[in-house]
């Protein structure tokens, strides 16, 4: 008997030495680790009660008497080594979910880059084409001769011919001698020279 606290009652005594609050503490603490025991089922299981003095009255297994150390129950109960199993598979497994999701990123960033790559060139090729849909000229004006300089057919003296295509400057073809200014492979030399020489420059 403490002196001074003879005439004061159990609990009184507990709160001026100030044991009260950690008995209701370790009370707490208990019955949070009751809780765990229990599981999502609300149940407690037969595996973990067995052997360590905690017991169930009647069939009512939410009113238990814990007679020994909580956490020793926790530790010896035969499930977590199977918990522990699992989880551990879990683990691979999201660790292997992240591997191929990074192998799979690359995969879509070299296509996108492989496609963005194709449509540049595209674009650097024929982007004239949509240039020249995007434009109103009449039929008289997409392939114009605008002069022609004969040359010397018996020589070796060129034809010189000044041609717009669209809205394109003068261009200087020089047609070989040997074709002649009226036969249609003339109009299709020149036509092709402009033509290659209109998507260089635009």
């Amino acid at each position: 008997m403490i002196r001074g606290l003879e005439h004061l009652s159990y609990k009184d005594r507990l709160r001026e030495l100030g044991l009260l609050t950690l008995k209701r503490r370790l009370q707490g603490d208990r019955i949070a680790a009751f809780q765990y025991l229990k599981g999502p089922t609300g149940k407690l299981e037969r595996d973990c009660l067995q052997g360590h003095g905690v017991k169930g009255q009647g069939h009512n297994r939410k009113s238990v008497t814990m007679k020994y150390d909580i956490t020793l129950k926790v530790l010896d109960c035969p499930n977590v080594p199977e918990l522990h199993v699992k989880f551990d598979e879990a683990f691979k497994l999201v660790n292997l979910s992240g591997e191929q999701y990074e192998q799979i990123l690359q995969v879509v960033q070299r296509h996108t880059e492989d496609t963005s790559y194709l449509l540049n060139k595209m674009k650097e090729r024929f982007g004239w084409v949509s240039e020249i849909s995007n434009m109103t000229i009449g039929p008289e004006n997409i392939f114009n001769i605008v002069k022609v300089v004969p040359g010397d057919p018996s020589g070796k003296n060129e034809t010189v011919v000044d041609v717009n295509i669209l809205t394109s400057p003068t261009f200087t073809i020089k047609v070989p001698p040997n074709l002649d200014p009226k036969s249609a492979e003339f109009i299709e030399y020149i036509a092709g020279k402009a033509l290659q020489l209109y998507k260089q420059n635009f």
